[in-house]
């Protein structure tokens, strides 16, 4: 998804389209743990105290996001 962008252009784009809701902050640090650190979904999982079912959730409804806007 991200291919071929520095780890400040993948930070920037995830601040800048995940905003709107009430965990988007956390949705942010999934993603960026995911994309930018390189972490499995059980390591995110357990980093944010989530399942994970909820994490591969959370990162596939933000790729849904980002479809087409990069």
């Amino acid at each position: 998804m991200f291919e071929g962008k520095s780890r400040t252009e993948i930070e920037d784009i995830i601040d800048e389209w995940i905003v709107c809701c009430s965990n988007a902050k956390r949705n942010r640090i999934v993603m960026k743990l995911r994309y930018i650190d390189g972490l499995t979904f059980e390591q995110i999982a357990e980093e944010v105290d989530l399942s994970v079912v909820q994490t591969k959730n959370i990162v596939y409804s933000m790729n849904k996001l980002f479809e087409g806007h990069i």
